[in-house]
């Protein structure tokens, strides 16, 4: 348990552990929220390490004494049974091994980078857009994450000349973010289909599910100006959830989409939200 809660904190920065009798310290000298406010710090290190413990060994918790963002000069988690006392390394007994230097190979960064930053995005989003304010919060991200797409499109162009290829590829890291299972199929004449099975927001709002169709497609637009794209949720019976790329502009198509037009009267604040979810309620179930 202890290295794994190490090695997740640890991804983008330095860490210690030391193994002693009846528990484990992990001290952080570096981590890529250190200088960011403590709540961030107490949502990645007191939220997720106490959940994997829970997962991992529900008879183990880790306990935190130091907190960088806090002024001190590292962080300090303890790693130990729930009836053993303590939470300072000198309460733990004899020392038995030090790790200096928690590796973690590029593969497995990449991994824990991903699922980190689209767990923590998860929580935020469904944190802000709740109670009354869930609407002008909304309508206050839109343009945000359409801007953040646009700006991971341009550099996904600086990586080389845009292509459909390279917009395949970027659909599969999408569906290797969001979905336990995905499977992208078609060709370049009738367009290509993501299918991602078990989305990490399948019980999201819909608000919430548009705010990251918003970001893909702003993406999507801007590292590859033909292509279009479009979105099918998951309905109640089904947990697959379809997003349709085309190498070229479907006039036809773009005009005759009821749900992205209903969206967009959303967007520009023409219909309540919830006249939008029930009439795109209804246009889902045709």
């Amino acid at each position: 348990m202890a290295p794994f809660c190490g090695i997740c904190l640890a991804w983008r920065g330095k860490a210690k552990m030391s193994i002693y009798e009846r528990g484990v310290a992990l001290e952080y000298f570096s981590c890529p929220v250190s200088h960011g406010p403590p709540e961030i710090c107490i949502l990645l290190s007191h939220y997720c390490g106490e959940g994997a413990c829970e997962e991992i060994d529900p008879g183990c918790e880790i306990v935190y004494s130091k907190h960088m963002t806090q002024g001190d000069p590292f962080c300090l988690g303890i790693c130990k049974r729930k009836d053993e006392p303590g939470a300072e390394p000198d309460q733990l007994g004899k020392l038995l091994r030090v790790v200096d230097d928690l590796e973690v190979d590029e593969k497995e960064r990449d991994a824990l980078s991903i699922n980190f930053e689209t767990w923590g995005l998860k929580i935020f989003l469904e944190s802000f857009l709740q109670g009354d304010h869930q609407k002008s919060a909304h309508r206050l991200l839109v343009p945000i994450f359409e801007s953040v797409g646009k700006e991971a499109g341009r550099r996904i162009l600086k990586e080389g000349p845009e292509s459909l290829e390279r917009s395949i590829s970027t659909l599969l890291t999408w569906g290797e973010m969001l979905g336990q299972n995905f499977d992208i199929s078609g060709d370049k004449k009738d367009g290509y289909k993501l299918m991602v099975k078990g989305c990490l927001y399948y019980d999201s709002a819909p608000n919430i599910c548009d705010l990251m169709e918003t970001f893909l497609a702003g993406m999507i637009s801007t590292s590859s100006p033909q292509a279009t794209i479009r979105f099918e949720k998951c309905k109640k019976d089904c947990d697959c959830c379809e997003i349709v790329l085309r190498s070229q502009p479907m006039t036809s198509d773009m005009e005759n989409d009821p749900l992205k037009a209903l969206k967009m009267r959303f967007v520009k604040d023409e219909i309540s939200e919830e006249e939008y979810l029930r009439k795109r309620a209804i246009l889902l179930e045709k």
